[in-house]
């Protein structure tokens, strides 16, 4: 990680970056010359909803139309995706197949030439179900429950070196999926192509990774390349990793989704049930999306304590911060860690709270975080300076795993 850790100062929240360089924001100038006036915001968060808001539909449907972008005709409908906790104990390709079938079940097609169209030409593993399994078992079960006609191809990620690439279900030749072989599958299948490739995606390693070639084809044939993705997000609790499973804001035209979740209950669906609806009209969009914001808010633990460290080295006029606790392991091993991580303690809460700069700044911080909190009792209580003198203590001593022993 870098030594330091600088701010970008904006007074409804607060953003990281890693460069070293305060000067690069307008806000040094009001640090320097301690200017009263109001900071511009740097951050457009008028699209954020949060739980203590506790908005009208209407009003939550407008803010999320902001973050959705460039995108419309979405539709999506959750699943329940517990059924994987027990076949996953059968194997891979059986849980595959329960999404098949669960898939197939509420798809009804009429065939063309005697083939009967899939009902979705998109998986997308967004937290490694399928971590064990080859491309080519995928094949034997797309064969097993579409037959040889409905599928050419599978498009998978490569796990060496996450290059694109097409198997062809007939001759199992594995290709790079470049701009000749999209050429070649366009002369050959035309628009029909999305009914011809099915893709799998593996997004354990490359979340949010682009299927080449969508724009492309939704240019030329005015049709969305996915004809409906499902998204295996079993254990995710992060709505932003969902998002960006689903794709980039214009290659979700038009699109239909189909998302696998645990714990989700008839009264989550809403009266919608399992029918796709208008992504922001579903009541479980609005509870994951808000969630998301009110962790956003929150911030994680590093983050936290590199606002802690940035905030150090501003009360000190230093762009770089020497850390006494270089190597956590060796410091635990050889029974240092708790006398350093004591010094770093009082060091970080009294220059934090005694220089009026760093602390106005971060009982700022503190402030905000806590107004946002969906926990009344936090919500709703100030901020002492003593308050924000044990949160500093605490976040040191999480940071470095420091814990009364136990028993």
């Amino acid at each position: 990680s870098v030594n330091s850790v600088d701010i970008v100062f904006n007074f409804d929240c607060i953003g990281f970056t890693g460069t070293p360089f305060l000067d690069n924001y307008p806000t040094s100038d009001y640090i320097r010359h301690q200017r009263e006036d109001d900071i511009p915001p740097c951050i457009d968060r008028s699209f954020y909803a949060y739980t203590n808001e506790n908005l009208p539909q209407g009003e939550f449907e407008k803010r999320f139309y902001r973050f959705q972008g460039q995108n419309n005709n979405v539709k999506v409908k959750y699943l329940s995706s517990d059924f994987m906790n027990d076949s996953l104990k059968i194997g891979e390709m059986e849980t595959l197949e329960a999404i098949f079938n669960q898939e197939s079940s509420s798809h009804d097609v009429m065939p063309v030439d005697g083939v009967k169209a899939a009902p979705f030409n998109v998986i997308v593993d967004l937290c490694g179900i399928f971590k064990l399994s080859t491309i080519y078992d995928v094949r034997s079960l797309i064969l097993q429950h579409f037959g040889a006609n409905c599928f050419h191809y599978i498009y998978h990620i490569d796990q060496i070196d996450g290059s694109d690439r097409v198997l062809c279900i007939k001759t199992q030749n594995d290709v790079a999926f470049d701009e000749e072989f999209y050429k070649y599958l366009c002369r050959t299948y035309g628009a029909n192509l999305r009914d011809k490739i099915f893709f799998f995606v593996d997004n354990r390693n490359y979340i949010g990774k682009d299927v080449p070639y969508q724009l492309v084809f939704q240019k030329h044939f005015n049709l969305p390349l996915f004809v409906k993705s499902v998204v295996v997000a079993h254990d995710v609790e992060d709505f932003s990793k969902i998002w960006q499973a689903m794709g980039r804001s214009r290659t979700m035209n038009d699109t239909t989704f189909s998302i696998y979740k645990s714990s989700i209950s008839g009264e989550m669906n809403g009266e919608h049930g399992s029918e796709p609806i208008d992504i922001k009209k579903h009541p479980l969009t609005k509870l994951l999306y808000t969630r998301n914001c009110d962790c956003k808010m929150a911030g994680n633990l590093s983050s936290i304590y590199q606002t802690l460290i940035a905030l150090y080295n501003l009360s000190k006029n230093s762009f770089y911060y020497s850390d006494e606790i270089v190597n956590t392991f060796i410091e635990k091993m050889e029974q240092t860690i708790m006398k350093k991580v004591s010094r770093l303690e009082e060091k970080l809460a009294g220059v934090l709270t005694e220089h009026i700069v760093p602390a106005r700044i971060l009982q700022h911080i503190f402030g905000d975080k806590f107004g946002r909190s969906s926990n009344k009792a936090i919500s709703e209580n100030g901020l002492s300076v003593d308050m924000v003198n044990e949160l500093v203590r605490q976040i040191v001593r999480q940071k470095f795993e420091q814990r009364l022993p136990s028993g």
